[in-house]
């Protein structure tokens, strides 16, 4: 529930469940957190003379007993404007569309045989509380990291990557061994659940990024300086869409490594798929440990999945050569195992958008 903060004199979580019960009798009550773009015009247009900040109560009702999770005062109608408007920006950059939301792109990931976009895309694709709920699901956890956000407050990255990768890694396990992709039109929902899960960890976190809400160590984008292959004018097509894409969410590849772990996983997508194309089979899904990977197993499978590859007599090598140089820069570099698994992860299940 979302209330005028001055409207009510509480003295207690008693009184104040008491009066949202009154509220809830005589209005519309707002169940989905940001779905209602209302909420401040409505209680502003109500209580103009009180209303100066607003309260949210997240409370659930279990066996005739209300239990509050969580209570936010304070929180200003023109930070709860941003955190609405700027849900935009998940969508676009600089007026134009990101590229995974390409209707060419966004079809392949998921399966569609047609898709425009809406103009109502960017409420309905990212309603924050459910984006939220797909990846915590223990109920206190989630309303906490509500409040958190509604307070302005920052969250630890680690948090958030170790929650995408679970999520990934449950997904990947049930993903099919025969058939790795879905056909235009033919919707394999378990293929389609672990691309999806993909597309929206990176989209929320780049809403927090966006919002100046993740907390981690100081943050360093070094400009990556391609190979002397990656010149070659039959590849700057290729080159672009990988820059374009990463320059869509540098905050989140902050560093080399991360941009050459997510393209190693981009690159064992094309193998698998290649793999399959051969034998109707993807035995090199043996190798990846069930995605649970750290530093000293992503460095050896480079070069595995790059000898695969010439056996079956295909190669890519702009993406080889930009990985390599990628590790190049990035020079000893250390990740915590979660967030290795999670970029290695997120590429194998966006990888179409770049063949």
């Amino acid at each position: 529930y979302a209330l005028p903060a001055s409207t009510y004199n509480i003295e207690n979580f008693e009184e104040f469940i008491k009066q949202v019960k009154i509220r809830s009798k005589e209005e519309r009550p707002v169940t989905g957190l940001l779905t209602a773009e209302e909420i401040v015009s409505q209680l502003a247009a109500e209580h103009p003379e009180y209303l100066l900040t607003l309260d949210f109560l997240f409370y659930e009702e279990k066996q005739a007993r209300e239990i509050v999770h969580q209570y936010v005062e304070d929180v200003s109608p023109s930070w709860l404007k941003k955190l609405y408007d700027e849900r935009e920006k998940v969508i676009f950059k600089n007026g134009e569309t990101k590229l995974v939301f390409s209707p060419e792109n966004f079809k392949a990931l998921l399966g569609l045989k047609e898709w425009t976009m809406p103009d109502t895309f960017d409420r309905v694709y990212f309603v924050l509380d459910e984006v939220i709920a797909e990846f915590f699901e223990e109920t206190k956890l989630r309303f906490a990291i509500l409040g958190e956000i509604l307070r302005g407050h920052k969250l630890p990255y680690s948090l958030f990557i170790k929650a995408f990768y679970e999520k990934l890694s449950d997904a990947w396990k049930k993903y099919p061994r025969k058939e790795r992709k879905p056909s235009i039109g033919q919707k394999d929902a378990k293929v389609i659940e672990f691309n999806y899960l993909g597309l929206r960890s990176l989209s929320l976190l780049n809403y927090l990024f966006i919002l100046g809400l993740v907390e981690r160590g100081e943050d360093v984008v070094k400009e990556s300086k391609l190979d002397e292959i990656l010149k070659d004018e039959k590849y700057k097509s290729k080159i672009d869409l990988v820059n374009k894409f990463f320059e869509d969410y540098k905050e989140i590849f902050n560093n080399p490594a991360k941009r050459a772990i997510f393209l190693e996983g981009v690159l064992t997508g094309f193998l698998l798929d290649v793999q399959y194309a051969a034998r109707k089979s993807s035995p090199f899904r043996d190798k990846l440990a069930g995605l649970r990977l750290n530093k000293r197993r992503v460095i050896s499978l480079f070069p595995e999945i790059t000898n695969k590859l010439w056996e079956y007599q295909t190669d890519y090598p702009w993406l080889r050569a930009l990985i390599s140089k990628l590790f190049i820069e990035a020079g000893d570099w250390e990740l915590p195992s979660y967030e290795i698994s999670y970029f290695f992860s997120l590429g194998l299940s966006l990888y179409k958008m770049f063949k």
